[in-house]
């Protein structure tokens, strides 16, 4: 009776802690090419290579893609102009562009966060498009990143998306 309760017992636990991590997956760190930077996501995120971009993740609900650059590459550009520059070029090559939400700036940890949410029309389909401007002053390294994902999810990737882009930082 209680080797019953003691393997119960037991069981329980290994369950509850394969539960635990199956709900809340363990997060997974992505390197940004060339530029000494990492973007932490869950492990349901994979690279998607071959692109534009310096990184891009997707985990079939979103796309994160990360453009970095060093301030001397920026040369007399500052990184908020690089944002408005990075934002009206990819809208250039879109349909019926909409602000969802206003712009937002906070500075925290050593770097500001600007970010926006525009919906627009690619080919006939209405996306979701987070714009971010990640800035690190200190290690004079900025990132553009954009979060693509379709209306239905936005909701559903809203909060991780922004969790996602506050991680990118400088490697140590």
């Amino acid at each position: 009776m209680k080797k019953t309760l003691i393997l119960s017992l037991v069981l329980c636990i290994l369950l509850s802690a394969a539960g635990c991590s199956l709900l809340n997956p363990a997060p997974k760190d992505f390197e940004v090419a060339d530029y000494n930077m990492v973007l932490t996501a869950d492990e349901g995120f994979t690279e998607d290579t071959g692109g534009e971009w310096s990184l891009q993740i997707t985990n079939n609900k979103a796309y994160v893609s990360v453009m970095p650059f060093t301030y001397e590459e920026l040369g007399d550009i500052t990184p908020e102009e690089i944002y408005a520059l990075q934002n009206e070029d990819i809208f250039t090559r879109r349909e019926d562009t909409k602000v969802l939400e206003e712009e937002t700036k906070k500075t925290e940890n050593g770097k500001t966060i600007i970010r926006t949410v525009f919906s627009a029309v690619l080919d006939g389909d209405e996306n979701y498009y987070v714009c971010y401007l990640v800035d690190i002053p200190e290690s004079e390294l900025c990132a553009w990143v954009l979060v693509t994902t379709l209306p239905e999810y936005y909701n559903s990737v809203k909060e991780n998306s922004d969790t996602i882009v506050a991680s990118l930082k400088v490697k140590e």
